[in-house]
C-alpha cells in the first residue's frame, strides 16, 4: 500500500511541474520588438531588422513558440524596400533607399493588446 501511495504523490508533484513550468516557461505573456537599427545611411545598401519575440513569465524567450505578426509602413513607405518578410515568424528586414526622412514601421503581434510603432530615421551622410 505504501508503494501506491509514493507513486500517487510522485505523480502529483510530476503533473504540478509540468503545469508550473508550462506556464513559466511556454506560455506567452507579451511581445518585445526589437530593433537592430533605428538610423540608416541614405546609401541604398543599410538595412534594419525588426523582429517580434513572443516573451515568458521569467522574462525570456518563450520556449516552442513563435511570434507571428503584422508588419505595416504607415508613413514613409518609399524611403525604404522591403528585403524580407516574414509574418509568421514575426521578422522583417528593411533596406533604406538613397532619399533620407522618416518610415513609421507598426508592428501587431497575434495575441498582443496594441500594437508598437517604430520610428526609423534615413539620413544623408555628411562628408
Amino acid at each position: 500500500m505504501l508503494r501506491f501511495e509514493t507513486l500517487g504523490v510522485v505523480a502529483l508533484f510530476l503533473a504540478a511541474m509540468f503545469l508550473a513550468g508550462w506556464n513559466y516557461l511556454v506560455r506567452v505573456y507579451e511581445y518585445d520588438v526589437l530593433v537592430d537599427r533605428t538610423r540608416l545611411p541614405a546609401d541604398g545598401a543599410a538595412t534594419c531588422r525588426v523582429e517580434a519575440i513572443p516573451v515568458n513569465a521569467l522574462g525570456t524567450k518563450a520556449w516552442l513558440r513563435s511570434a507571428s505578426c503584422r508588419f505595416e509602413i504607415e508613413e514613409g513607405a518609399r524611403l525604404v524596400e522591403i528585403v524580407e518578410k516574414d509574418e509568421e515568424a514575426g521578422v522583417l528586414i528593411l533596406q533604406a533607399r538613397r532619399e533620407p526622412g522618416e518610415t513609421v514601421v507598426v508592428v501587431r503581434p497575434e495575441g498582443a493588446l496594441f500594437p508598437t510603432k517604430i520610428v526609423i530615421r534615413i539620413f544623408r551622410d555628411v562628408v
